[in-house]
């Protein structure tokens, strides 16, 4: 009960953090915030078992690459560019051919948040373990909403997940008249067909979010309309980071 309290406190503290470093300047570099030393951190590095370019997480027994996907691991840092996929099916791809067969794979966006850091920001993650952490970037920008402006990260590296947001089960038709169970099924199936969504991890909070599988954030796709500057209508950098399942 405590963790989960200390983890709760933990994320209000960073975001309001973040909202007065963001505030302090426009289109700024970040550097990385960390809750004060109370906070129980969710992924300490003794959690991981290290192996060069390899971590290990004790708990989940799940094998993550320390770097991303286009980056080289060397004397404990990240070299290199990382590869930017711009589509999620590009993403889905990312791990070589023999990669795969040695069990390589995209992470779930389960997976992904059991790696975030709740005592960070800017990255939420622990760079001691994940050391591309240190080559992101995080700019700010002012947005408007009903009138008022409020900071937030605006450019926002993500991490693509292999989870698609799934349709929920339509029971009403368009008149809001209750369908059959024939009708429900065949709705359902339809929309979940044409279900264009899918999640990521942004890195800022450490928090998933709902993208187009094309790469847009659902800011870009609508980005101009409503009257407001959307903070998730700048290009993001889209990122993998590969994981295995320790047999």
């Amino acid at each position: 009960m405590n963790t989960l309290k200390n983890s709760k406190t933990t994320k209000y503290t960073l975001a309001a953090g973040a909202l007065i470093i963001a505030s302090s300047a426009v289109a700024a570099v970040i550097s990385t915030i960390n809750a004060p030393s109370q906070f129980t951190p969710a992924t300490p590095t003794d959690s991981f078992a290290l192996d060069d370019g390899m971590a290990t997480k004790e708990i989940s027994q799940l094998e993550w690459s320390r770097c991303l996907v286009g980056q080289t691991f060397s004397n404990g840092t990240c070299t290199g560019t990382a590869t930017e996929f711009t589509t999620w099916e590009s993403a889905l791809a990312a791990p070589t051919v023999q990669q795969a067969a040695d069990g390589w794979r995209v992470p779930n966006v389960k997976e992904l948040v059991r790696i975030t850091e709740n005592t960070q920001a800017f990255p939420a993650i622990n760079t001691e373990v994940f050391p591309f952490g240190n080559t992101l970037t995080f700019d700010t920008q002012k947005a408007q909403y009903g009138g008022g402006t409020f900071p937030s990260a605006s450019n926002s590296p993500y991490i693509w997940s292999s989870t698609p947001v799934v349709q929920k089960t339509i029971t009403r038709g368009s008149s809001f008249q209750e369908l059959t169970p024939e009708e429900s099924a065949q709705k359902t199936m339809e929309a979940r067909e044409n279900m264009e969504l899918t999640y990521a991890m942004d890195l800022a909070l450490g928090e998933p979010q709902k993208i187009y599988r094309s790469g847009e954030s659902i800011g870009e796709r609508f980005e101009g309309q409503f009257g407001n500057s959307d903070p998730n209508n700048a290009k993001k950098a889209r990122y993998v980071l590969l994981v295995k399942d320790v047999s």
